[in-house]
């Protein structure tokens, strides 16, 4: 039975390798695009998702760093 157990242990760290070494598909956008963000608002203990609509006004940075800013949009209501 040790052959199966090390197989598990192999496993785990093939995935483990796997999801440090993966780069995350991010979408593709760049200054003047309009895009929706979508992020978590953590108020006490309940959680939300809020969305807003917004261009992209820049975006900075490369990899793990990079950041962009988003200039809201405000729909009047007449």
């Amino acid at each position: 039975m040790p052959s199966v157990k090390n197989n598990k242990i192999m496993n785990a760290v093939d995935f483990v390798h796997e999801q440090l070494t993966t780069k995350p598909t991010l979408p593709k956008f760049k200054a003047g695009d309009n895009i929706t963000v979508n992020y978590k608002i953590v108020e006490g203990s309940k959680e939300r998702i809020q969305s807003f609509k917004g261009d992209v006004i820049k975006r900075q940075g490369t990899g793990a760093t990079a950041s962009f800013t988003v200039r809201k949009i405000k729909f009047l209501k007449l």
